[in-house]
Formats: structure tokens, C-alpha cells, sequence
């Protein structure tokens, strides 16, 4: 759990110092102004889409990376070398 709280802090800090910085808003209920959150709140945010993400790509994994498919031997005599473009 502790990890998961660093990375989110770690996420609103780096997006908090960019230059120039972001910044993490809400619509405010009176007038639809947008007003900025505490840091709490932006921690909280981040930490509750980290979650969302990570059980969408539970949910979708085959249809994000494709089914798991066996291992085999690579022969390397026939491969080509990678070009750089």
C-alpha cells in the first residue's frame, strides 16, 4: 500500500512541477468555475484512476496484448540485425 501512495505522490508532484505546471482542477458546483484541488484531493484522484487502469487491463488483457502464446527456441543463424532509422 505504501508503494502505491509514493507513485501517486510521485505522479501529482511531477505534474506539479513541470514548466510551466500543470495543475489538478475540479468544476466548482456554483458557476462552473474550475478551481484547483488540494493535494490530498489530487493524490486521491490519481490514486483511484491508477486503479481504474490497472482493472481495465485485467479485465481487457487479451484484447490489449493478445492471447499468451508458448514459448519456443529462437534460432538466431537466419535473423536479420536491427536498422536504426
Amino acid at each position: 500500500k505504501l508503494a502505491k501512495h509514493s507513485i501517486s505522490c510521485y505522479i501529482v508532484h511531477r505534474v506539479q512541477n513541470r514548466d510551466p505546471p500543470d495543475r489538478f482542477l475540479k468544476q466548482n458546483d456554483k458557476g462552473g468555475k474550475w478551481v484547483e484541488v488540494p493535494d490530498k484531493k489530487a493524490k486521491e484522484k490519481t490514486s483511484q484512476a491508477l486503479r481504474e487502469s490497472v482493472a481495465y487491463f485485467r479485465s481487457h488483457q487479451e484484447e490489449v496484448i493478445g492471447k499468451p502464446q508458448k514459448h519456443s527456441k529462437i534460432s538466431h543463424e537466419n535473423s536479420k540485425p536491427c536498422l536504426k532509422s
